[in-house]
């Protein structure tokens, strides 16, 4: 029985912990040739999937594939202009605020794509900006993608 109660007490300790630091939790920087590592897979821990938190940068665009969700749209991220080098899927949330993209319309080309960084300015394709948000990576590393929280220009 004490075992049990102590099993409840740490998973408690945990959830208030990992709620507490979630926004304090500083990104690992990383490239298109770190990001792949296996450090940044899901790692499970009893109950909890643990991801990490990291910042990149490269070039939002457009896919072929363009998925629009209720709240989110899902981009191409690639190291190079023009959907070119390496590549993952970057979540975005839609809307008008800072870190958001704006909802396309329903026939688009890459021009509609208007980002909203973190300093509110709207920027479209081809901008080279910096991604802050958790990685998700399975074992195998075949569609990585980041759930992003922030977006800053840098070129």
């Amino acid at each position: 029985m004490k075992i049990q109660q102590l099993a409840l007490l740490l998973i408690i300790l945990i959830l208030l912990l990992s709620c507490s630091e979630k926004n304090k939790e500083k990104p690992d920087p990383v490239t298109f040739d770190t990001i792949f590592d296996s450090k940044y897979n899901l790692h499970k821990i009893l109950i909890f999937t643990i991801h990490r938190k990291v910042e990149i940068e490269g070039y939002l665009n457009i896919k072929g594939t363009t998925s629009l969700h209720e709240k989110n749209m899902n981009l191409a991220f690639s190291e190079k202009k023009n959907n070119s080098g390496r590549s993952l899927s970057a979540s975005v949330r839609m809307g008008t605020s800072p870190n958001q993209a704006e909802k396309l319309p329903k026939f688009y080309s890459k021009d509609d794509l208007r980002i909203h960084t973190n300093e509110n300015e709207i920027i479209g394709v081809d901008i080279r900006v910096k991604l802050t948000g958790k990685i998700f990576c399975p074992k195998d590393n075949t569609s990585c993608y980041i759930m992003v929280e922030r977006i800053d220009k840098t070129g």
